[in-house]
């Protein structure tokens, strides 16, 4: 069985919901998970505040705790969130891939400049038609 794992932003800090009309606050609609999602029965749904999903800490115990050491990442932002928990996996020393049709951002930098990032790091980077 390979585990799914879903990561929630929600960012209860009254400073940054100004900055962000508190798109992220507790129970803001940005902090659902989009209803186009396949939801996997059992998948564990971890939260977190900053950027790197492995700011939580039970995300990287729970990998471990079931021997998980390859990831493949999808996501929003490709220039944030999926780049900095990009590194912090590969700073942990998982196998990560990232699948690049799955990872959107709205920075000004294009998904082939940080998949070229991504490489660099150390991570792998596929498109649909090489899963």
């Amino acid at each position: 069985m390979v585990p799914f794992v879903y990561i929630k932003n929600v960012i209860d800090n009254p400073i940054i919901s100004a900055f962000t009309g508190g798109l992220n606050a507790p129970g803001a609609l940005g902090t659902e998970m989009d209803r186009r999602l396949i939801k996997v029965p059992g998948a564990m749904t971890f939260t977190k505040n900053r950027s790197d999903a492995f700011s939580t800490l039970d995300l990287d115990a729970y990998l471990r705790e079931n021997k998980v050491d390859q990831l493949l990442l999808t996501g929003l932002d490709g220039a944030y969130c999926v780049d900095a928990t990009a590194h912090g996996a590969l700073n942990r020393g998982y196998q990560v891939t990232l699948f690049q049709d799955g990872v959107a951002t709205e920075s000004s930098k294009s998904i082939e400049k940080l998949a070229q990032g991504w490489r660099e790091a150390g991570a792998q980077v596929k498109t649909g038609t090489e899963m």
